[in-house]
């Protein structure tokens, strides 16, 4: 479950994009968001297309990455503007994959 809290002045963008990083260095650009498997996994409440929070508000849903298996890597989920918000390391050895492009 993923929680977006808006403690700006004006209204909130949940716009999220995400890339792939493995362990290898090997970098997928973008990874595919997959809203209707929240739904299959016991997760009814998708993130994706909610409206977004005016100031003091925030949403909650959950979202699902389809990333690559058998090797562990790190998703990078950044802002409209590329900024990182957060990293989701996938294996221990994930945590020292450098992350930015």
């Amino acid at each position: 479950m993923l929680d977006i809290r808006n403690v700006g002045t004006v209204e909130g963008d949940t716009y999220t994009s995400a890339h792939w990083v493995g362990v290898d260095g090997k970098v997928l650009s973008s990874i595919d968001t997959i809203g209707g498997v929240c739904e299959a996994k016991g997760h009814p409440d998708s993130i994706l297309g909610q409206h977004n929070p005016g100031p003091g508000q925030y949403i909650s849903g959950t979202i699902s990455y389809d990333v690559p298996t058998g090797q562990p890597g790190a998703i990078a989920v950044e802002d409209r503007n590329g900024t990182l918000l957060f990293r989701i390391n996938y294996a221990p050895e994930s945590a020292t994959v450098k992350v930015t492009q």
